[in-house]
């Protein structure tokens, strides 16, 4: 199926997204449009304008569909309750369900090769997080971060571990446990401002 249902508060979120990337660039039509795509119950939005790129996900609940289609942003009518997306061949037709009538726009599919957005933003990957008082650690590093009349960059790097207790200590490292997170601390003598 073609098809798709989106509310008010859904599409006006899809159409700020493209509107904030799309292309104004006549030379390069396609990226005039936003491309939509359509897997199973979840649709991807992505604008490009030549510096800019925006991706947008979002879960269509009990719907499904696998259909891909470009569409430019308008302006939405504040009556706004519901609108229907449907691909038909070369075209795709927006049906507008407002409070007290319902309106259709219809865009023909541009040709040309938009960019794929995959290539350029890699997928998530699983993060970890970890709480740690702001304030203390400031303090923590101030003896690390200044010596004498020079200052210095310090690097953390948070790494999971599997065991607890504290790593052994190299110069210019200091390592400790902050929950489930290995704590490396690198002071790098780079001068830098406040």
């Amino acid at each position: 199926m073609n098809k798709i249902t989106l509310t008010s508060d859904q599409l006006k979120r899809v159409f700020e997204v493209a509107q904030s990337a799309i292309s104004k660039d006549v030379a390069r039509p396609v990226l005039q449009y936003a491309k939509a795509t359509v897997k199973g119950s979840e649709l991807t939005v992505v604008a490009c304008g030549g510096w800019r790129l925006s991706r947008y996900k979002l879960e269509l609940k009990e719907q499904e569909a696998d259909f891909g289609f470009y569409f430019k942003p308008f302006a939405l009518p504040k009556t706004l309750i519901s609108a229907e997306i449907e691909k038909l061949d070369d075209k795709v037709i927006f049906t507008l369900n407002c409070s007290e009538w319902q309106q259709s726009y219809i865009f023909p599919q541009p040709s040309g090769d938009f960019i794929d957005a995959d290539k350029i933003i890699p997928p998530r990957a699983e993060g970890y997080s970890i709480a740690f008082n702001a304030k203390g650690l400031i303090e923590a590093l101030k003896p690390f971060a200044k010596s004498g009349d020079r200052y210095h960059i310090v690097k953390l790097n948070f790494v999971p571990v599997n065991s607890g207790g504290t790593n052994a200590t190299s110069p210019g490292t200091l390592t400790g446990k902050i929950d489930d997170a290995n704590v490396e601390i690198l002071v790098l003598p780079v001068r830098c401002t406040d």
